[in-house]
């Protein structure tokens, strides 16, 4: 407006918007008619590769309509069972665009102590049905968890922690710690509670955790309350196992 001295209203302008990234990334809807050929041509190209593309009948069209998609690639196995630790940690995010979505995820941790992506997939919904889907697959694929003795973390997800314990109730799974003090902080809020909390999750011997604790009940009965319903075993150090040693 200022160096053309045209005047634009918003709606224009985002109309603008869209039709310039239409032309850019193409239009989203056709794309979805090329996912089997781009399957396909994953496991063709790149041996090794897994790709699962789920479909569901439209009842408006009668034609399969895109539900599902699960992908890893050949060098996220090899890599992560030839030179990571066995720690897988989940996560889910939304998918920007008009037809929603969301992606689930399965990191782990290199000897670098950098993130490397295990395997992905793209959901409708995160819920309990659709992790059980991703993680049955990601078993069968990657190899079963209890064989491998991995450990799992998340971020507490309602749906995520009881898929993990219908599906493997016997594997060892932790609570992301910077989730749980997001939470405690919306009622508990102050820095001293803050860094109490943190040295209770770094505490590498079980009397150092309980004087934490203690320090926690002395300044906030109901913080420390909140705190003693998450169990030890998902949250801090004192309580880990030696399965796998890090507090990713």
């Amino acid at each position: 407006m200022q160096n053309l001295s045209v005047g634009l209203s918003i709606n224009q302008v985002y109309r603008s918007k869209r039709k310039a990234k239409d032309l850019i990334n193409g239009d989203e809807q056709l794309q979805y008619g090329v996912l089997r050929d781009y399957a396909q041509m994953i496991t063709t190209v790149d041996k090794g590769s897994r790709v699962i593309l789920q479909t569901e009948m439209a009842e408006e069209t009668s034609q399969p309509k895109f539900k599902r998609m699960y992908v890893r690639f050949n060098a996220q196995k090899v890599g992560f069972l030839g030179g990571c630790r066995p720690f897988i940690g989940l996560d889910g995010c939304h998918i920007k665009h008009r037809f929603g979505g969301q992606i689930l995820s399965a990191t782990a941790k290199d000897a670098n102590d950098n993130i490397f992506p295990v395997a992905m997939a793209v959901v409708e919904q995160e819920t309990r049905e659709s992790w059980i889907w991703f993680l049955e697959i990601f078993a069968d694929d990657i190899g079963r968890p209890e064989e491998l003795q991995l450990v799992f973390i998340s971020d507490r997800q309602k749906g995520l922690i009881p898929a993990i314990e219908t599906l493997f109730p016997t594997v060892e799974y932790r609570y992301c710690v910077k989730h749980i003090y997001n939470n405690f902080k919306v009622d508990h809020k102050g820095l001293e509670l803050k860094d109490a909390l943190w040295r209770c999750a770094a505490a590498t011997t079980v009397r150092e955790f309980e004087r934490c604790m203690q320090y926690i009940r002395d300044l906030d009965e109901k913080a420390y309350e909140y705190l003693a319903n998450i169990a030890p075993a998902q949250w801090t150090m004192s309580h880990f196992t030696h399965r796998t040693l890090t507090d990713f």
